[in-house]
């Protein structure tokens, strides 16, 4: 069985790095997100509604129907293909 000749670093808390030369060579280190800490969370039940100006509330709107319509066309697509006539 071959071992890596390298030792794992401690850097912080419960996270190794196991290139040493490469955190030194780049000056900083990559963590991924899932050996990271988990962040706080920002508490979201206080914030209410948004507030729009009318004419982003308008284009909103539009969007909304733009994209309903795509699908029901996408549907109706689906549909003739599944049921040729």
């Amino acid at each position: 069985m071959i071992r890596n000749s390298m030792p794992e670093v401690r850097t912080a808390p419960g996270l190794m790095v196991r290139n040493p030369w490469l955190h030194s060579l780049l000056g900083f280190l990559v963590t991924h997100p899932l050996d990271d800490e988990p962040e706080a969370k920002i508490d979201l039940t206080g914030l209410g509604r948004m507030p729009m100006r009318p004419l982003v509330r308008v284009s909103l709107m539009i969007l909304r129907a733009y994209l309903v319509v795509m699908s029901l066309l996408l549907a109706y697509h689906l549909f003739g293909l599944a049921w040729p006539g």
